[in-house]
């Protein structure tokens, strides 16, 4: 099995997991595959998408890919890291549908006094708030620089932007997507459980649960209610 010495110092990486097979599940496997690294997995449950993949990654697993990670607790204690590539806020999907307690999770509203002003900001349909520093379309080998690539400016990163949305009332879980290659994203597994822990160990309240690089970030919220 190939080993990589991951996109954060110090981090080994021994499994992929690419989390749905569309456009951006099909640009990270691309530029994810043309090494020889760790192996490689692609999870979705369109099997005619899984079927076009295939050349480029042989593994790949017809499923949903939150319940697939609800379904594989052992993958949490191997060096996994995920790239969520499809159109819903993996970790936060994840949290909510496998939390057994203690108390009830509730999606609640992101106040919009919370929000921070950047050129991008767009309420989805499930609660889910996107933010992103650009009001256009970035270029998808994007190296993530300091200065942006189409506009020459510096940006202050949405990580380092977004803690000012905590409160005494509203709590923060943040989820820090690192690029792995140009355009693609991803998080050791072990955040994941780190989300999930610091939730159960408050036992109850409101969170803001948030996933971020750079210039774009996912963030939903919800309550604990005992």
């Amino acid at each position: 099995m190939g080993l990589m010495k991951g996109f954060e110092k110090g981090l080994v990486v021994e499994k992929i997991l690419v989390i749905g097979a569309g456009k951006f599940g099909v640009r990270a496997v691309e530029r994810l595959s043309k090494d020889k690294g760790p192996e490689l997995w692609v999870v979705d449950k369109d099997v005619d998408a899984l079927e076009a993949i295939k050349p480029l990654c042989p593994k790949v697993i017809e499923a949903d890919g939150v319940e697939f990670l609800a379904r594989h607790p052992e993958l949490f204690a191997q060096r996994v890291t995920i790239v969520p590539a499809i159109p819903v806020h993996l970790a936060f999907r994840w949290f909510y549908e496998t939390y057994s307690g203690p108390g009830k999770a509730q999606i609640i509203e992101i106040p919009d006094h919370l929000l921070p002003s950047l050129p991008f900001v767009l309420k989805g349909n499930d609660g889910t708030v996107y933010l992103s520093h650009a009001d256009f379309l970035c270029p998808d080998d994007c190296p993530e620089p300091i200065r942006c690539t189409v506009t020459g400016e510096a940006r202050k990163p949405l990580y380092e932007i977004i803690p000012g949305a905590r409160t005494d009332e509203l709590g923060l879980v943040l989820i820090r997507s690192r690029q792995m290659a140009p355009g693609v994203g991803g998080y050791p597994i072990n955040e994941l459980s780190r989300l999930r822990q610091t939730i159960e160990e408050k036992g109850s309240g409101k969170w803001i649960i948030a996933t971020s690089c750079r210039c774009h970030a996912s963030l939903s919220a919800l309550e604990i209610i005992p």
